[in-house]
């Protein structure tokens, strides 16, 4: 697990939990990706956390 966590912060990915992960879009918001999902299909806002979690075809 610290391997996989080591390669992606070595990307620029913010490890959040165990296999969880955020996307910074330097824009107030995360793209983000959690295992068993196939593709990166949610964001959300910096101070909403994984609670604040929505679909990307919501992001305005």
């Amino acid at each position: 697990l610290q391997e996989w966590a080591s390669a992606l912060n070595a990307l620029g990915v913010d490890v959040k939990g165990l296999w969880l992960a955020d996307f910074d879009s330097g824009d107030g918001y995360y793209f983000c990706w959690k295992l068993g999902e196939a593709d990166i299909e949610h964001f959300h806002r910096y101070e909403t956390g994984f609670a604040g979690r929505r679909p990307i075809e919501l992001l305005d």
